[in-house]
């Protein structure tokens, strides 16, 4: 796309798209100036020798709507490359592969604005960042999903590297209600879900989590700035502790599986005894979740619409209810009687859940 051109791509697939030797862009390639949106399409399948098996924006500005990249490779950017302004809505990349950094997408000291988004088993063979490496500039995310991306040998950052050591003046990276899980590295310790080195990371009602041994977020240099978020890992939360500006370190967030929870993309949502559940910070909770359901909800029937932790708002489940026993009387094995108050609709379902001592909800 030369510069100065504007073109829109509407519900197509490109599939098999091939660049040879070191060239970039295996479907599409986009020039300084140049204008794209692509909405309700996908792009699978392509291969760039140099950078962007999807797409390379060199300086352009890029929208992806409510599209699917999958099993695109480059060395680069399995899925894109970007050096210009790059949007991503309502949209999911999974399985891209690059051979070197960001099997998913490649931001290049880029403006890279992401929300509503899944991605899912990409990966690198040989670098960093399974879904993002992340030269950083400006990058928000927000309402996202990552899941099961890995980054193989050098580098790390399972889900997302941040690359800041020479970053530009002003430079920042910021994160809010997005879910991660079962993000991994080759080596120990390299950071599952995210791996920070130099950057300026914000990080705000974020779940990450079962990053194995890989360490949920590792800050190797930089500033990490967080709040309201729920990291399993205790050893490596991005030195963030328990119970210290609404932070939960520790505990496992109770996650479901990646499903279909409505909305365009896949999601994982809360487990009814999730303490990321009614949990989150209202300064940085967005108006709606990953599916464009409304937040906050009352997702724990107490009364008080809270913002969840994580891309998912759980509605509220139950209301109403009182146990025979008070809490102060009981003691194990005493049976509970729970009475629920018929307001007037159906009650397909009820679910009695026992907190340890310990955990958040208790």
């Amino acid at each position: 796309i030369s510069p100065g051109a504007k073109l829109m791509l509407e519900a197509i697939t490109i599939t098999d798209g091939l660049t040879v030797g070191g060239a970039s862009g295996g479907a599409i390639f986009m020039l300084d100036g140049s204008i794209l949106t692509i909405n309700h399409s996908t792009i699978s399948n392509s291969r760039a020798g140099y950078r962007g098996g999807g797409v390379s924006n060199y300086g352009g500005d890029l929208t992806i709507m409510n599209c699917t990249f999958s099993s695109n490779a480059a060395n680069y950017g399995g899925g894109v490359f970007n050096t210009g302004s790059l949007t991503i809505i309502d949209s999911t990349f999974s399985t891209n592969n690059a051979y070197y950094s960001g099997g998913g997408i490649v931001n290049e000291r880029g403006i890279l604005s992401i929300a509503n988004s899944t991605f899912v088993n990409n990966r690198t063979t040989n670098g960093a960042g399974g879904a993002i490496y992340d030269f950083e500039y400006i990058t928000l995310i927000k309402n996202s999903t990552f899941y099961a991306n890995v980054a193989y040998w050098y580098g790390g950052g399972g889900g997302i590297f941040i690359d800041g050591i020479s970053k530009p003046e002003g430079s920042s990276f910021t994160l809010t209600n997005s879910t991660f899980s079962l993000n991994e590295t080759q080596f120990e310790s390299q950071g599952g879900a995210i791996r920070n080195s130099g950057g300026n990371l914000m990080i705000y009602n974020t779940i990450m989590a079962n990053s194995n041994t890989s360490g949920d977020c590792v800050n190797a240099s930089g500033t990490v700035l967080g709040s309201f978020n729920l990291i399993e890992d205790n050893t490596y939360s991005c030195g963030m502790s328990n119970g210290e500006s609404g932070n939960i370190v520790g505990f496992d967030p109770d996650l479901e599986t990646l499903t279909d929870n409505g909305g365009d993309t896949q999601t994982m949502a809360l487990q009814p005894i999730s303490p990321a559940m009614d949990a989150g910070g209202s300064e940085s909770c967005p108006d709606m979740d990953q599916r464009h359901a409304l937040r906050p909800a009352d997702g724990d029937g107490n009364g008080v619409a809270r913002c969840d932790i994580g891309a998912v708002e759980m509605g509220t489940l139950l209301t109403s209810i009182q146990t025979a026993v008070e809490p102060t009387d009981y003691t194990f094995p005493n049976d509970v009687h729970i009475i629920v108050t018929n307001d007037g609709t159906e009650l397909d379902c009820l679910r009695v859940t026992e907190y340890t001592s310990d955990h958040p909800k208790a």
